[in-house]
């Protein structure tokens, strides 16, 4: 089973996770205090009994998110997959929730750790739930790549958050890798990308993830992607592009 290694690890920081964890517990710390305030203005706020309980799930949920991102970031892979895990445990089954998220982030943790069939499981999930998450057929894709022992993730960049988008952990593979055409996995981790840009013409880790593929299939027309990627604003690799001709 391949590795993940992270001896090179970009990560974007929208915010200071550090102190955005304090923010987060003690907003949890807090919570019989916001419990208090909305059954107190039951009345203005509209919610019935019902919806009052699920809304109190939800913002409890969206704290673990939150905090489970930011372990993320920090590199704190094991603790990040205790905190999604109570998030999930947490959030209700409903569209305005948007669970698939939470299946979303802990796919990415479990990428992290090395537990691609797990990994895999969860995009599966979140893809039961919102057919149109394009993010999650190319986090697919990967974890299926590194169902290979001979692919291994070299490094990632961090970019959005529960609070500024879809959580996303971009990974990249080593550049000078080769794969067969016959490995299953790396066929469908091919359909995969192939269907995230079928849904998001625009997404340009798309391209990204599946120029690499093809790359390591050794397809001629791998720079297509990779071009289009950072046209598209995704920050491709120079070393990638060396042997791409405009």
């Amino acid at each position: 089973m391949s590795i993940i290694t992270t001896d090179t690890v970009y990560v974007t920081l929208p915010k200071n996770y550090t102190n955005a964890l304090t923010d987060y517990y003690l907003s949890i710390q807090n919570k019989d205090n916001l419990i208090y305030d909305i059954e107190a203005n039951q009345k203005h706020t509209g919610l019935e009994i019902d919806s009052m309980g699920t809304f109190i799930k939800a913002f409890l949920a969206s704290m673990q998110i939150s905090i489970a991102e930011s372990k993320f970031a920090l590199g704190q892979y094991d603790e990040a997959l205790i905190e999604i895990n109570k998030g999930i445990e947490m959030a209700p089954y409903m569209k305005e929730i948007g669970k698939e998220n939470y299946y979303n982030v802990r796919g990415n943790v479990f990428i992290a750790l090395g537990k691609f069939q797990q990994a895999i499981n969860d995009f599966d999930r979140c893809i039961n739930l919102n057919s149109s998450f394009s993010v999650a057929y190319v986090n697919r894709a990967i974890a299926k790549i590194n169902l290979t022992n001979r692919v291994s993730v070299k490094s990632y960049s961090m970019q959005g958050g529960s609070n500024n988008g879809v959580f996303n952990a971009n990974w990249t593979f080593p550049l000078k890798v080769s794969v067969k055409r016959s490995d299953v996995n790396i066929v469908s981790a091919l359909n995969d990308c192939n269907k995230a840009i079928e849904i998001e013409s625009n997404l340009g880790y798309s391209y990204y993830i599946r120029g690499q593929v093809k790359k390591m299939l050794m397809d001629d027309d791998y720079c297509y992607d990779l071009i289009k990627s950072k046209e598209i604003g995704y920050p491709v690799e120079e070393e990638l592009l060396k042997d791409c001709v405009r």
